[in-house]
C-alpha cells in the first residue's frame, strides 16, 4: 500500500517540481531528492537504507536526478517535433545538433 501511495501520489508532485524547477535550483532540487529518499525508506521500514540504483530497481522508479533529466529530454524532443506547446518552443533554439534554452 505504501509504494501504491507513493507512485499515485508523490511521483506526480515530484514530476511537476521537475517542469517547474528545472536544473537551476539546486537546493530546492537537493530538498526534494532528500523527499523521496524519505519516502523510500518509509516504504522499506528502514530508516538505515541507503538509496541505490538497486532499491531504486527494486520499486522501478529513478531518483529525482534522473526524472529531471528524462522530463527536459522529453520537454525537448516534443518541442523538436512540434508536438509541445508554443510557448515552450519558443523558449528552445536548435543549431547544429545543439539545444539552448
Amino acid at each position: 500500500m505504501k509504494r501504491l501511495y507513493y507512485n499515485a501520489h508523490t511521483l506526480p508532485i515530484l514530476d511537476y517540481c521537475c517542469a517547474i524547477l528545472g536544473k537551476e535550483i539546486k537546493e530546492e532540487i537537493i530538498k526534494l531528492f532528500k523527499l523521496q529518499m524519505r519516502a523510500i525508506k518509509l516504504i522499506h521500514n528502514k530508516s538505515n537504507i541507503k538509496l541505490t540504483d538497486k532499491v531504486l530497481k527494486d520499486m522501478t522508479c529513478h531518483s529525482f536526478y534522473d526524472r529531471c533529466k528524462y522530463h527536459a529530454s522529453v520537454s525537448v524532443l516534443k518541442s523538436i517535433n512540434k508536438l509541445a506547446p508554443k510557448y515552450v518552443s519558443d523558449i528552445l533554439i536548435v543549431s547544429n545538433n545543439k539545444i539552448t534554452i
